[in-house]
């Protein structure tokens, strides 16, 4: 039998959407599916043809507003959004309230890595999700002990570059402004590193 969560999630939605609603959203999207045929989809007994099966999907991910891996129970997380939060609180306080098991913590270390990979990276919001992630995926490699593809500096620095051409040179210089900030953040020390505090 096929694991998915399209009950859960139909039964965790306010209101409650039925077998029937459904139907009609996924009617909306294109595609006519009766309700017990999505009663078996759900149920893990039968799966949609082929052909239609991707649009099945990704019509019902749009519906949930959850990525398909998750929506066909190949994954724990809902959506990017929430890979993103687990990665903004990596290095930080919040990490201690972390708990994963060590399959999510080899998920969100190739997620990670893809989304490095494979974001476009065109404005300084979107530099700063990309080295978030950038730290969280070190972080995880070296804390966790989970084995790198290649995440080498200089690979990581050559997905940058061309990403960093794209820019305006309006975002040239934010980002080149975001840069210089950070170097001077890391040549402050700290008040509790300094050696009479130790």
């Amino acid at each position: 039998m096929a694991k998915n969560r399209i009950k859960e999630l139909r039964n965790s939605t306010t209101p409650k959407i039925t077998l029937k609603q459904l139907s009609e959203k996924l009617k909306e999207k294109g595609l006519s599916f009766t309700d017990s045929q999505l009663s078996y989809y759900e149920n893990g007994t039968r799966l949609p043809r082929s052909k239609v099966a991707d649009d099945f999907w990704i019509a019902l991910s749009e519906i949930f507003q959850v990525d398909v891996p998750y929506l066909k129970g190949d994954s724990n997380f809902k959506n990017n959004e929430q890979i993103y939060e687990i990665f903004s609180f990596i290095g930080t306080d919040k990490e201690k309230d972390i708990k994963l098991s060590d399959d999510e913590w080899n998920e969100l270390f190739s997620r990670g890595i893809n989304f490095i990979e494979n974001t476009p990276v065109t404005s300084v919001e979107e530099i700063k999700k990309f080295e978030t992630t950038l730290n969280a995926v070190q972080s995880i490699n070296k804390n966790k002990g989970i084995s790198p593809k290649d995440t080498e500096e200089e690979k990581l620095t050559d997905l940058m570059l061309p990403r960093y051409n794209m820019l305006s040179s309006n975002y040239k210089r934010k980002v080149n402004d975001y840069i210089e900030d950070l170097l001077k953040a890391q040549t402050i020390v700290r008040e509790d590193e300094l050696p009479w505090n130790q």
